[in-house]
């Protein structure tokens, strides 16, 4: 008895859905192991997302040679932005987490500017991803930073959700620690490339 063509299909369907699954949590191991320097992980969510890019909507294959590969350009094009991402990242959450505990109105004045601050950027982090993908450019860090603001002017609200979302993913994260090994640096890719279907005309 042979297969229906249906079936035969289907069979091939799940079979590359199977595959692209296992692409992408090669891929995220990779993040996770290239991103353990702290400092690394900018380029590693940069090497990410584009290779992520090619598995999931370019139906090419990005394994650990081509992830590597990308981060080490990503590395050495950004390494700024690699020393600063973190810096910053910590600064905001110590100083939240440090004015939060205070009661006075100086402690609530700190808030109320820590806090939009720190969603700004978010915002920027998750932007700055989204202009990596789609027309493939080597930008310089200032001209990445330079998309990432003109495009988070853009959709404002968009990216507003995003960092809502990714916020609450790193809260789960603090009550889960094992889904960082699965979802530390995909489930901001994939708020990136929400961040990018949104766009109603291409950015620089």
């Amino acid at each position: 008895m042979t297969n229906s063509p249906a079936g035969g299909s289907r069979s091939i369907r799940i079979l590359a859905l199977l595959n692209t699954i296992g692409d992408v949590l090669l891929l995220q191991l990779c993040f996770f192991v290239a991103s353990l320097g702290v400092v690394t992980v900018p380029p590693a969510a940069m090497a990410l997302q584009t290779s992520l890019d090619d598995v999931l909507f370019r139906d090419e294959s990005a394994g650990i040679r081509v992830f590597f590969t990308r981060f080490a350009a990503a590395a050495g094009r950004h390494w700024r932005l690699a020393l600063l991402v973190p810096v910053l990242t910590v600064g905001f959450v110590v100083g939240i987490l440090f004015w939060s505990a205070d009661r006075s109105p100086l402690g609530f004045v700190a808030l109320a500017l820590l806090v939009p601050l720190a969603g700004l950027f978010a915002g920027l982090y998750l932007t700055g991803l989204a202009s990596l993908v789609g027309p493939r450019v080597d930008r310089s860090s200032r001209e990445l930073v330079l998309a990432a603001w003109l495009r988070l002017r853009e959709q404002p609200l968009h990216a507003a959700g995003c960092v809502v979302v990714l916020v609450t993913w790193f809260l789960l994260l603090l009550q889960v620690p094992t889904l960082v090994l699965v979802g530390s640096g995909v489930a901001p890719a994939m708020l990136a490339f929400w961040l990018r279907r949104g766009v109603r005309r291409p950015n620089p």
